[in-house]
């Protein structure tokens, strides 16, 4: 288990690739937080990787201040959604990871 006492944080994880990084990262041995905006499917995977014997926990992200809010608004330009969504992106990975870490221990 190379990668046992690591925490990893994944989002997208509840489908396709993001899921497969998620199983994949707790199949190594890391404790990994899945996120994503559909928790029912992000609780899913945690669910499984639990039952596979990893530790899991599934998490809600923030949007980030300016985000997308519609389908229809999703094409728009990065420089469209804001110059803070970086940085409103970055600060909810590290709550994410603060949340694993904490409740991990």
């Amino acid at each position: 288990m190379r990668l046992e006492g690591k925490v990893a944080v994944v989002t997208g994880a509840a489908q396709g690739i993001g899921r497969a990084i998620a199983l994949g990262l707790g199949r190594e041995g890391a404790r990994v937080v899945t996120a994503d905006l559909q928790l029912d499917k992000t609780q899913s995977v945690a669910a499984e990787l639990q039952s596979a014997g990893a530790e899991a926990l599934a998490q809600l992200p923030e949007r980030p201040v300016g985000h997308a809010r519609h389908r229809s608004d999703d094409d728009r330009a990065p420089d469209e959604v804001g110059d803070h969504a970086v940085g409103s992106s970055l600060t909810s990975v590290r709550a994410l990871t603060h949340t694993a870490i904490g409740s991990a221990s």
